[in-house]
């Protein structure tokens, strides 16, 4: 007989037979013979086969085998080679063939147990025990069976049933103990071996089950092969056990190379090692629930309709050879679903799927899906992969779905946690709230949405490359590595709102780099967070959305391009370097944080030739340390309400349309050659440390409105060409010595300029030039303040500004009106050289000046082109030497608390001084053409005048005005005249050496008060007046004022007020000539109210007033008003000599002696005569004694009229008598 012997592992070549097979079946036949009674005498059954060993060539000959049992009956065969037809006809029933089959199993030897081509009907041995002493194979090899009713049976010895061919199998709830071999056999009916029981080895191999296999809850004990084997209908192992043995050769179960044509049904087997490598699945295949606790491999099996693993547990095995689970090359052409199924080491490298699902499935070790091929989706949902996963190089015509899946990767160094480097997915990505440890998805490419929402990483990620063509949502996934992008392309839009990339504590890899990634359709990163990002040489082509995005540490975008980018509240905690960037369109950086990195080479934030092409919003937004340098602007610009708490520099930075920085807080900015294109706003601005904006250009209007410079402001060679607006900013500059706190130095202005209430400390405008109007109204510099050289094209207004230091206007030049009203200097304040083509008004203006013997206020060499207006100014020391007023000069009210030199100075229409309080004051060298007034003027101290004339005559008005002390000098040419109307003149010396008239006639006192004003140097020049003080010869007014002679009653007042003066001084001369003044303009003013009919008098008051001027002209005539004796003498001589001719023409005569003795004259013509020359002589001599006495003495006059006359004559004597001792008296008094 053949000898079946089993080996572990892929059969090679099926069973084969000893070589002593021949011999022995000889030996058994004699034997035979023998104890039947002879050879000759037994008849053998006649059936004889040949027998091709397993696997053997089949050129060589074949062994031919010969039934040892003898022939039944008159047949020629034995009872177990008749055929059906031939049991019928002797009456031989399946009965009897099954108690013949149960003897021979049951005897000894293998010779009994031999039934190689038997051909049996049905076998029925169901709940029956079949047990052999030697335990030899029941070999039915080849045999024809109808049906195999073995179940519920218990067969303990081994079966060979290879090549047979078996209609149908019931072994359902059989037990087999010893090895069942059905290799290579057929088996046309249904084969049952539900509950069946392989205690040991069982061998299906190449077998071919036409009909449906149910083998439910079958337990294969030890090996279980089905290699090969042909399912031609349905099979079903469900609940089935292969439990196998643990040897190297042979699978557990192997199943490899097995077709199933109908559907395959292993739903809640279990396997220990299981092969299925290279099996077809012709049908749905059902491995639902299925256990693998070993090794099961499916590699290169092809699954044509269904495979459904939902649920399989594939454990694995503590071995590197083989896969726990190994797919490899496996091809799904239906729905693969593994739904739930466990894997230890899963490998479906090359595996091709239609669809494949593997929802809630958990991977406990490596999983391979390498090279992947799927021509529809591919569902991963809430899979767990607990080590390694590889996806590389797969390539899913549909969707990745894979939400809630869980990647946690394998604790090596060379293998990826998950690997999905160059995958392809046609459709759709789906990874919402996977997790993953780490992942590598460089080239990946993905043509539909890519759903990553909640996705997670807990270490690296990279998509390196990778191409997105759809849609991408990373929403608040969160990536606790380094995630790479880089290169990659995103076709359309990206959504990664709430994102977090945490990025790892290294310093090679970026926490987040998308460096050359293109978002052709942008990106939304809104509320993501960054740990480190990089985005250097990106491009968006839609939307780019950062909104309260956080990077932890540095990030870059140097040279990103982006369309609309929106960066509204995010917060860069680190380095931020958007060097380079590009931006067509609209670019928000509102509410944004830059706090910048702990380092001292990078900029904390960098904008360094970034171009705008849009509007620019970086409203409210925060930096640290900030550079624009060279950056490009074309459109709006807003940085209001913005912080730099840093250096922001705008070094070469250009804007081509409206910039704006109000309220924006800087620490400290620099904007040197900065190009301001459009209208920049810096209202509001606060800059906490310096700032710089020199060579800067600003085309259009520029606006600082209460900006606030807290340490060094430059705009030193700032070009505004369009108006430029300061109003209310604060200059508080820094804690230094030698930079200015504010400097325009060299700037220019093209058109108004505004620094209206600005505060500044130490602020230069040197060689600033203001094409247009200039407002510094009501400006408060609280230090230096430097002006030297600049030009102002247009008007200045300086109105109520404050210097609370030193100001210097050297060399200015004002070519449009200057208003500095009210404006205080409380230290210096130099003009020298200044210029001011047009009006310059200083009305109310205050120079108090240093404490120093330097001026205060210095005008030196300016030149006022038109109105000079210092109405109500307030000087200390001052200094207008040299200064050329070419309109008018006003300085009404004006207050020189100090010393006001203006020597030298040029007033070409008159000068204004009315009002004007000086303390010292030189006006020496002063050119005046015309008038200079000083109505009301104060010189408190002194005054020196020297006024020169531009034309020939000059008029120096100082009517009420108070001149404490000086001198007045003329001019050495032309002629200066001053009128002291009403003025109050005290210690003032008039210089008589350069008059062209007399002294006096150069001066008009009228009603003047005189203080101090000594005459005595003046009597000689008096003199030549007939001092007469009230009269000048000026020939005609500058103003048109009439100069005609004042009325008797100010005349009058005016000399008393001289003469008061001269007697205090003691200047007797000079009083007493005042006196003569005041007593002849009393008399005209009694004359004229007595005389003026015009008036409205009172008849009594009028000849009252005539009364006064008739006794004053009596004084007058007499005694000269007491002050000429010479006067009084020539009276009296008169007298006598009226009263002697009245004696002679009208009296009798007198008596007396006979000498005197005379008669009156009988006419006038007696006179002629010797006589009446002697009458006459003795009336003289007669009115001589009544004269001076009051007696007659020697002569006495006759008649009644000549003693009246005496009695006249002898009062009217007494009276000069008396005035003579009165004017003696009066002149000793003096």
């Amino acid at each position: 007989m053949l000898v079946y012997e089993s080996r572990r592992g892929p059969p090679q070549g099926g069973a084969r037979e000893r070589p002593d097979a021949v011999v022995r079946t000889e030996i058994l036949k004699f034997c035979h013979a023998v104890v039947t009674g002879g050879c000759d005498s037994v008849t053998r059954c006649a059936f004889e086969t040949s027998l091709r060993r397993e696997g053997e060539d089949t050129g060589s000959a074949p062994e031919v085998w010969s039934c040892p049992r003898d022939a039944r009956g008159d047949a020629d065969r034995c009872l177990f080679h008749l055929s059906p037809d031939e049991r019928s006809e002797r009456g031989v029933d399946d009965e009897t063939v099954t108690r013949a089959l149960r003897e021979a199993a049951e005897a000894t030897g293998a010779g009994e147990k031999t039934l190689i081509g038997a051909h049996l009907g049905t076998i029925d041995f169901r709940r029956e025990r079949l047990k052999a002493a030697d335990n030899r194979v029941l070999d039915l090899r080849y045999a024809t069976i109808d049906r195999l009713a073995w179940s519920d049976a218990t067969v303990e010895q081994p079966v060979d049933l290879r090549h047979a061919t078996v209609d149908a199998i019931d072994w359902s709830e059989a037990a087999f103990g010893g090895r069942v071999d059905l290799r290579h056999a057929t088996v046309t009916g249904e084969a049952s071996l539900d509950g069946t029981a392989f205690e040991t080895d069982v061998a299906f191999a190449d077998a071919a089950f036409e009909a449906g296999v149910a083998a439910d809850e079958a337990r294969f004990h030890a090996d279980a092969t089905w290699e090969g084997v042909a399912f031609r209908d349905d099979a079903s192992f469900d609940g089935a056990e292969f439990r196998g043995d643990a040897n190297l050769i042979d699978d557990d179960a192997c199943f490899e190379h097995a077709t199933f044509v109908g559907e395959a049904s292993f739903r809640k087997a279990r396997f220990r090692y299981a092969d299925f490598v290279d099996c077809v699945f012709e049908g749905n295949a059902d491995f639902d629930e299925v256990t693998f606790t070993s090794d099961a491999e499916f590699a290169d099996a092809a699954f044509r309709e269904r495979a459904s693993f939902r649920g399989a547990t594939f454990e694995g095995d503590a071995d590197v050879l083989v896969d726990d689970a190994d797919f490899s090359g496996a091809t799904f052409a239906g729905d693969a679903m593994f739904e739930h199924a466990t894997f230890g080491f899963a490998n479906f490298r090359n595996a091709a799927f239609a669809e494949v699902d593997f929802e809630d499935a958990a991977f406990t070790d490596d999983a391979v899906f390498g090279d992947v091929t799927v021509d529809g989706s591919a569902t991963f949902t809430e899979v767990r992969f607990h080590a390694d996963v590889d996806l590389s190089g797969a390539s899913v015509e549909g969707s990745v779905v894979a939400p809630g899946a869980e990647f946690r990767g394998g604790d090596n160094t060379e293998d990826e946690d998950a690997a999905f480097d160059g995958v392809a997915v046609g459709n759709r990505l789906d990874l919402r709230d996977a997790t993953f440890r780490g992942g590598v998805f460089d080239g990946l490419d993905v043509d539909g949405n890519a759903q990553l929402t909640g996705l997670r990483f807990e270490r690296d990620a990279s998509f390196a490359g990778a191409d997105f063509g759809g849609r991408v949502e990373l929403d608040e996934a969160r990536f606790g590595g380094d995630t790479d992008f880089r290169d990659a392309t995103f076709g359309e839009h990206v959504s990664c709102r709430g994102a977090a990339f945490e990025g790892e504590d290294n310093v090679t890899d970026d926490d987040a780099a998308f460096d050359g990634a293109a978002f052709e359709a942008g990106g939304d990163f809104e509320h993501a967070r960054f740990r480190e990002g990089s985005f250097s040489d990106v491009r968006f082509d839609g939307p780019a959305v950062f909104d309260d995005a956080v990077f932890e540490r540095d990030a870059t975008f140097r040279g990103v391009a982006f369309e609309d980018a929106s960066f509204v509240e995010a917060r860069f905690r680190g380095d931020a370097d958007f060097e380079s960037m590009t931006a067509s369109e609209r670019v928000s950086f509102r509410g944004a944080e830059f706090r910048g990195g702990d380092n001292v080479a990078d900029d904390n934030v960098s904008f360094a030739d970034a171009a705008f092409g849009g509007p620019a919003d970086f409203l409210a937004a925060q930096f640290a340390s900030t550079a624009f340098d060279g950056a490009r602007f074309e459109e709006t610009a807003r940085f209001e309400e913005t912080r730099f708490d840093g250096t922001a520099s705008f070094v070469g930075t250009g804007f081509g349309d409206d910039v704006s920085f109000e309220d924006a807080t800087l620490w400290r900015v620099d904007a040197a050659e900065a190009t301001f294109d459009d209208a920049a706003a810096f209202t509001g601005t606060d800059v906490a440390g310096e700032a710089a904006f020199d060579d800067a250009t600003f085309r259009d209007r520029a606006e600082f409105v209460e900006a606030r410079f807290h340490d060094d402001a430059s705009f030193a060679g700032t070009d505004f060409e369009g108006a430029a607006t300061f109003e209310g900013a604060e200059f508080d500059g820094g804690d230094n010595v030698r930079d200015d706190d504010v400097t325009f130095e060299d700037a220019t202005f093209a058109e108004q300029v505004t620094f209206h209430r600005v505060t500044f400390a130490h602020a230069v405008f040197a060689g600033a030039a203001f094409e247009g109007d200039a407002s510094f109204a009501e400006a408060t510099f609280t230090e230096r303040a430097v002006f030297d050289d600049a030009v102002v094209t247009g008007d200045v207004d300086a109105s109520f500004v404050r210097f609370d230091e030193a100001a210097t206007f050297a060399d200015a030049g004002f070519e449009g009106e200057v208003d500095m009203t009210a404006t205080h200097f409380e230290h210096d304040a130099r003009f020298c050289g200044a210029t001011f083509a047009a009006g310059a008004t200083f009305t109310g203006t205050e120079f108090v000046g240093g404490a120093h013997t330097i001026d205060d206020a210095v005008f030196s060499g300016a030149v006022f082109g038109d109105t000079a207006d210092f109405e109500l100014a307030v000087f200390r020391f001052a200094s207008f030497e040299n200064v050329a007023f070419e309109g008018d000069a006003a300085f009404p009210d004006t207050e020189f608390d100090g010393e006001a030199d203006f020597e030298g100075a040029t007033f070409s229409t008159g000068a204004n001084f009315k009002r004007a309080a000086f303390r010292r004051a030189d006006f020496t060298g002063v050119a005046v053409d015309g008038l200079a007034a000083f109505d009301e003027a104060e010189f408190e101290k002194e005054v020196r005048f020297r006024v020169r004339p531009v034309g020939a005559e000059a008029l120096v008005r100082l009517p009420r005005a108070v001149i404490g002390g000086g001198r007045i000098e003329q001019p050495a040419e032309g002629n200066a005249f001053y009128d002291c109307t009403d003025a109050h003149v005290g210690e003032v010396v008039l210089d008589d050496s350069r008059c062209e008239h007399g002294l006096f006639d150069h001066f008009r006192f009228c009603r003047t008060s005189f203080d101090g004003f000594d005459f005595t140097d003046h009597k000689s020049q008096l003199a030549q007046t007939n001092w007469v003080i009230h009269e000048f010869a000026l020939e005609e007014t500058p103003d048109g004022t009439d100069y005609a002679t004042p009325g008797p009653a100010t005349l009058e007042n005016t000399y008393l007020k001289a003469k008061n003066c001269a007697s205090d001084f003691g200047d007797r001369k000079a009083a007493a000539e005042f006196f003569i003044k005041e007593m002849l303009y009393r008399r005209k003013k009694n004359l004229a109210v007595a005389l003026d009919r015009e008036r409205d008098v009172a008849p009594a008051d009028r000849v009252q007033a005539f009364g006064r001027w008739l006794g004053n002209n009596v004084l007058h005539q007499t005694c000269g008003y007491g002050e000429r004796l010479w006067r009084v003498v020539y009276v009296s001589a008169v007298a006598v000599v009226f009263w002697g001719v009245l004696y002679a023409l009208v009296g009798e005569g007198t008596r007396g002696q006979s000498e005197l003795t005379t008669s009156g004259l009988d006419g006038v013509a007696q006179l002629a005569s010797v006589e009446g020359m002697t009458i006459l002589g003795k009336n003289l001599y007669f009115s001589l004694v009544t004269f001076t006495t009051l007696g007659y003495g020697d002569i006495q006059p006759v008649g009644a009229t000549a003693s009246m006359l005496a009695g006249v004559e002898a009062f009217f004597g007494a009276m000069l008598v008396a005035l003579v001792v009165f004017v003696l008296g009066r002149r000793v008094a003096w």
